[in-house]
């Protein structure tokens, strides 16, 4: 599976990845206490969201990043084209100045 529409990986994206690799799903739950309605949980932040979705991303379907980001009413969603799951490494440039704009506008 590709993650990304672009490479060779930089040494740097390589250990990003692979820390992320060690996070292991049953480690993870042994965290979680009790199940809760992620949808409800979600929806019900007041907080300003941005929500930032890779169009190429092939780890996460654009239909639930879409559906999460209609959950909220005080966000706004960027879809970067062309690009996969990580918009920070893939378009460092771009997500910058998105991420600058939406964080002075707060």
């Amino acid at each position: 599976m590709k993650l990304f529409p672009f490479k060779p990986f930089s040494d740097e994206l390589h250990a990003y990845l692979l820390g992320n690799a060690f996070t292991s799903t049953s480690g993870y739950r042994k965290t979680v206490t009790k199940p809760f309605n992620l949808d409800e949980f979600y929806s019900s932040l007041t907080i300003p969201t941005l929500h930032i979705i890779g169009e190429k991303d092939a780890l996460l379907i654009m239909e639930h990043s879409l559906y999460f980001a209609s959950l909220k009413k005080n966000s706004k969603t960027i879809i970067y084209k062309n690009i996969g799951h990580s918009p920070s490494w893939e378009n460092t440039k771009e997500f910058n100045k998105d991420m600058m704009k939406y964080v002075s506008n707060i």
